[in-house]
């Protein structure tokens, strides 16, 4: 078991020194392709950043549900995720 924690420290240790920039992008004049899941922040919302996509010309969360008209203000392209920073880790 030992073994096992060893390498799970490492393994967090690469993603925490490999860190990723959120870039946040303006909801209304810069929206992203509609269909593609992104971060969107809500600053009124009771969970300000979670997972949606705009639909035509509404912006939906991942769960189906529309926001509120003005309530997305801004967004942000997925991170690419531990497994992308791991795989790339040096030894």
């Amino acid at each position: 078991m030992a073994g096992e924690a060893g390498t799970g420290v490492a393994a967090v240790t690469a993603v925490i020194l490999d860190e990723e920039a959120v870039q946040w992008r303006c909801a209304a004049n810069d929206p992203p392709d509609s269909d593609t899941t992104v971060l969107v922040y809500m600053p009124n919302g009771e969970e300000p950043v979670w997972l949606g996509f705009r639909d035509a010309e509404e912006w939906v969360s991942v769960d189906g549900v529309a926001f509120l008209d003005g309530a997305v203000t801004a967004w942000a392209p997925m991170p690419r995720g531990a497994s992308a920073h791991q795989s790339e880790a040096k030894p």
